[in-house]
């Protein structure tokens, strides 16, 4: 139970330490505004909103998208090479950014360049990650760009390329994801804070919103917090299985101490004839503690086996998973080992330093 507590926390250790290939540090996310009073007029709310905060010091960048990394995505469309048969049309995710979304969480560039103003062509652009090039049958990122495929049965180009990176969880695989150009998205705003003031900052954002969205509550959250809330059933699943581990440790100490306690009394005549004999309290000791080490050693050897068979079961449901040392379980043996003698140390001790006379007296 020890070393499966420990690789459940190794693991989530390790899911919530991987490098996600973006940047969600400091990261506040505001959901769009749900009521206009005038929707066509929306496009120039947007671009007061981002120029006025934009004039914040403590705010880096602002980028609207249709989704956010921890955001399940559930827009798809059709798409396939403009020359390959209709018959390899797949289901690619799509996910709607404007020119500085992908900047601002720092995705790496593979290939190809970004949505730019300046090329008024970009509406019928498109850029993918490399599980989108693989997807779709390019062979490298780089023969992707400036090829034709057809998406939701429109002609795009594609421009770009970016590493891959976890739209969700590591509990996931990576998925073929296409992005399209939407300058104006109404769906999430997303702000890199470069202050630590964050409290301070939410209030300024919070008094510009209420002064270009009236009659919408800011509905926010960091995207740290919003993205590991995906790991929730498995800190859930950690705690239970502690709890349990030190229910059975509990347990065990108390078996172990009755067994020690009847023990020492069975041998307690024994036990003060080797004292007369000459022996010490370190001999004793050895003597009362060998059988419980041999014990444990046992359990040891047959609980490894299936403590790793188990867990390595577990960990197969991760695509991306921790890798099970056999330096966790010598720290689990050592910790049973200590908290066993430690158990049976007390009654142990106390019959290796009774006085024989006194054990010896009714004989």
């Amino acid at each position: 139970m020890i070393a499966g507590t420990l690789i459940v926390y190794k693991q989530l250790t390790y899911l919530r330490n991987q490098d996600l290939g973006f940047d969600m540090e400091e990261t506040l996310v505001i959901k769009g505004p749900s009521v206009l009073q005038v929707d066509s007029l929306f496009v120039n709310y947007l671009s007061g909103f981002k120029s006025n905060l934009m004039r914040n010091s403590a705010i880096e960048a602002f980028t609207t998208s249709s989704n956010v990394p921890g955001d399940e995505i559930f827009w798809t469309n059709g798409a396939k090479r403009a020359e390959a048969p209709n018959s390899d049309y797949r289901t690619v995710y799509n996910v709607g950014i404007d020119y500085d979304y992908i900047p601002t969480y720092e995705i790496e560039l593979v290939a190809g360049r970004n949505f730019d103003l300046s090329f008024k062509t970009d509406t019928a652009a498109a850029i993918l990650n490399i599980a989108g090039t693989e997807f779709l049958g390019f062979e490298t990122p780089e023969s992707a760009i400036g090829q034709k495929i057809l998406h939701g049965g429109m002609d795009k180009t594609v421009i770009r390329v970016l590493d891959n990176y976890n739209q969700m969880s590591l509990k996931n695989t990576v998925s073929p994801i296409l992005y399209r150009l939407i300058p104006n998205g109404n769906t999430y705003f997303s702000l890199k804070l470069k202050s630590n003031n964050s409290s301070t900052t939410l209030t300024e954002v919070e008094a510009e919103w209420n002064s270009i969205f009236p009659g919408n509550p800011l509905d926010y959250f960091y995207l740290d917090t919003f993205f590991n809330r995906q790991y929730g059933k498995e800190d859930q699943f950690g705690k239970v299985f502690s709890i349990f581990s030190g229910l059975a440790i509990f347990v065990s100490c108390l078996g172990l101490f009755g067994l020690s306690a009847f023990s020492a009394l069975q041998r307690t005549k024994e036990i003060g004839i080797r004292k007369v004999l000459g022996a010490t309290v370190p001999n004793i000791l050895l003597l009362l503690s060998r059988e419980y080490v041999n014990l444990i050693v046992l359990a040891v050897a047959v609980g490894i086996p299936l403590t790793y068979v188990a867990m390595d079961s577990w960990l197969n449901n991760f695509p991306y998973r921790t890798n099970i040392g056999w330096a966790l379980f010598a720290a689990s043996a050592c910790i049973i080992l200590v908290v066993a003698l430690l158990t049976v140390g007390y009654q142990t001790l106390r019959t290796a330093r009774a006085n024989p006379s006194s054990t010896l007296r009714d004989e």
